[in-house]
């Protein structure tokens, strides 16, 4: 479940917003500047989480005992979850922001055929 999910979000979901922001046409109004440094920040949280879960995963999958350390591993293995919710609400996060950017690019259309 964990390496599957890793896949799809980390390999497929995380590049796809990458491509996002390479391609954001950030410098047409200030909103959409925002919106910008937003989708950066967002992606900086998917990274860190999603590095800090995959070290996790190898701790408490390799290094850790679970039986002499039974404290450890539930705080890892808790981390694991914490880290897994963190990566998908910043997923959620980041896709909604496509509806403030295109309020943004039609009322800039709108400003545009007034002209």
């Amino acid at each position: 479940h964990i390496g599957t999910a890793a896949i799809f979000f980390f390999g497929f979901i995380f590049w796809h917003n990458i491509f996002v922001i390479i391609s954001f046409q950030y410098n047409l109004t200030k909103e959409l500047k925002w919106s910008f440094y937003y989708k950066l920040f967002m992606i900086i949280l998917q990274y860190f989480a999603g590095l800090f879960l995959f070290w996790d995963m190898i701790f408490v999958c390799y290094i850790i005992d679970p039986y002499s350390n039974k404290e450890i591993f539930q705080i890892g293995v808790n981390l694991i979850g914490f880290c897994q919710y963190l990566c998908t609400a910043s997923y959620c996060l980041f896709w909604i922001s496509y509806g403030y950017d295109y309020y943004v690019a039609m009322n800039l259309a709108d400003d545009q055929k007034r002209k």
